[in-house]
């Protein structure tokens, strides 16, 4: 376990009335909620996937995001409608959803749906070898005040596609534009932490899980090392809940009688397949 702060909870009523308690006194109003995320394993700190590394045999090996991402927006054309080509955070948000690691991190303003997400990786994986994590885990987050850490007059989610700080420049680190900005003289300032912001709705899985992002900028650190010691933990708008490994399959009954299933996660045949996969399995 990384040692961060975590409330235990073992029920999602439980962790719904926690929820409720640790945020009330939060200032989110209008279109601003409380983010989510769930993952499988309480061990390892939310940190994008393109930004992860493995040592393996002494060494240790990350992704290529440059190339990688090129590649992909050389190739994509042929599989389908791509958004023009001075949309970096409609490229970028297309990636994530099929898949490719980028530096974007998956939030949804709905606890049930993080809850859903980390039960069900944990039911469809064992325990991966290399963490020692028996939990669960889900993060709760205040999106604003993430966004005034780096800037303390924003107060809104800030434009991804138009330039200017803090936004369009983290998106750019990802397609090496930062480069080339500095060699033609202009200003490039990527943020040190994190920043919340708001899809543009590639697809209609994004609306369906209440999708919202955060996209990292120059410091390549996960959320509980970058934001232990600011006053987002220490004024409680970053929190962590641990739900015991042993509980997945007992919060999955309560999710599903609560009308979260793979059908309206995954808004598919293949969520409807897993759904009924799952409801119809005859034990012996």
């Amino acid at each position: 376990m990384s040692g961060f702060p975590s409330t235990p909870v073992g029920s999602v009523r439980e962790l719904l009335d926690k929820v409720q308690q640790d945020t009330s006194d939060w200032n989110c109003v209008g279109h601003v909620r409380p983010w989510f995320r769930g993952q499988a394993d309480a061990g390892e700190p939310p940190l994008p996937s393109v930004l992860r590394t493995r040592t393996v045999n002494g060494e240790t090996l990350g992704y290529d995001e440059f190339h990688m991402i090129t590649m992909f927006r050389l190739k994509a054309p042929a599989f389908g409608p791509t958004p023009e080509t001075s949309r970096l955070d409609k490229w970028l948000f297309l990636m994530q959803h099929h898949g490719l690691p980028t530096r974007l991190l998956d939030w949804t303003e709905s606890p049930l749906v993080a809850c859903f997400f980390a039960v069900e990786a944990a039911l469809d994986r064992p325990k991966p070898k290399y963490c020692d994590a028996a939990n669960m885990a889900l993060w709760v987050i205040h999106p604003i005040e993430l966004n005034r850490i780096t800037d303390s007059r924003l107060d809104d989610f800030p434009n991804t596609w138009v330039a200017g700080r803090w936004a369009l420049e983290n998106i750019k680190k990802a397609f090496g534009t930062a480069l080339e900005l500095k060699h033609k003289g202009h200003r490039y300032v990527p943020s040190e932490y994190p920043l919340a912001i708001q899809p543009s709705t590639v697809a209609s899985r994004v609306a369906v899980q209440r999708s919202c992002f955060t996209v990292h900028g120059e410091n390549n650190a996960d959320f509980e090392a970058l934001l232990r010691n600011t006053p987002l933990v220490k004024k409680g708008f970053f929190r962590k809940y641990v739900i015991p490994r042993s509980r997945a399959r007992a919060i999955m009954s309560e999710l599903e009688q609560l009308g979260v299933s793979y059908s309206n996660v995954y808004p598919d045949f293949d969520g409807l397949g897993k759904e009924l996969k799952r409801r119809f399995w005859l034990k012996q």
